[in-house]
Parts: structure tokens; sequence; C-alpha cells
């Protein structure tokens, strides 16, 4: 099994622009990570605080610093959806299980292939945003990017996402668990 020395979090991110939607939005994140490296890694999960429901107005900056995934390195392939709830988050448990299959079937696959980690995440990136929005009832598809871990400590590289007429800034962080 492969030792991760760094954590991934959400360290921040700001409304600039809130969605076409009526009232504030309520903005949530669904995080893939993938690992090819020894045993083929992957896994998705759901970044979402229910204080952020009705709160993201333009302009609003979020500073939750919450936990994201422990298995994430400079060789990793992450990916980050902004989605925007409407009554429930339309991701929830049952629903990150069946990404959880569909993308581990998928990464394994082509992680298999002789790939570079850029063709790996247009792949992945593909498949990933096309279940998402499939699996989506209420809720608004903002975009899925790719997420550079260009370093194991410090501010990752900012992310700019815009749809439904709305656009956010959001900054992950990596914090290395030696400290």
């Amino acid at each position: 099994m492969t030792y991760y020395s760094s954590l991934l979090y959400l360290k921040e991110f700001r409304c600039v622009e809130e969605t076409d939607e009526g009232g504030n939005d309520s903005p949530y994140f669904v995080v893939f990570v993938g690992n090819k490296g020894g045993q083929i890694f992957s896994d998705v999960v759901r970044v979402r605080d229910p204080d952020w429901d009705g709160a993201a107005y333009s302009g609003k900056l979020f500073q939750p610093n919450l936990w994201v995934h422990n298995h994430v390195d400079t060789n990793s392939i992450v990916l980050v959806a902004l989605i925007e709830e409407d009554y429930d988050p339309d991701i929830g448990d049952s629903k990150i299980a069946l990404l959880k299959t569909l993308m581990h079937i998928r990464f394994s696959t082509y992680a298999g292939w002789n790939l570079t980690n850029d063709q790996l995440a247009y792949l992945a990136r593909s498949d990933f945003a096309g279940y998402l929005q499939d699996l989506l009832v209420n809720d608004e598809y903002i975009q899925t990017k790719r997420l550079s871990v260009s370093s194991n400590v410090g501010d990752l590289p900012l992310l700019n996402f815009a749809g439904d007429g709305g656009s956010y800034r959001v900054r992950f962080k990596m914090v290395n668990t030696q400290a």
C-alpha cells in the first residue's frame, strides 16, 4: 500500500456571482481521486456543509478548511465538480457509492494503459462529468475541473468555475502530516 504524507483540504471558496436560480446558492463539491501507481486506487467523495445552504451570494467568501482526502500526491488525478443544490443534494450516499463503482471500473481500465496523467485526467474528467450530469435531478451542474496537485504542502492552484449564470473561485491546499 502506498503511503501519502499529505492530506488534501478544501481551504476556501468565493461565490463571485451567484447562479441564475432564485435566491442565494447552496454549493457543494464532488471530488474524484485516482492513482495509478502500485495498486490502482480511485475514490469519489462529496464535500458539503449544511451551513452553505442558501448562504452563497455574490462576493461571499467561505473558509471551511475541510479535509477532503488522504490518498493524494503530485501524481494523483484529482477532479472537482461544483454542483448548486436546489432542495436536498441530488448526490447523496447511494449516488456516491454508484459514482465510486462507475469511476473505479473506468479508471482501472484506462489506468492500465500507457497514458500520461494529462491523458488519464482528460478521460476521467469526461466520464466523471457525464455520470454526474446523468445522476442530477434538481441540482445544477456547474463544471468539472482538474485540480493540479503541484505540491505536497501549501496552497494549490486556484480553480475557476462558471456555469448556470454563476461563477466561483475555489482553493484547495495540501497539509503535511509529518509537521
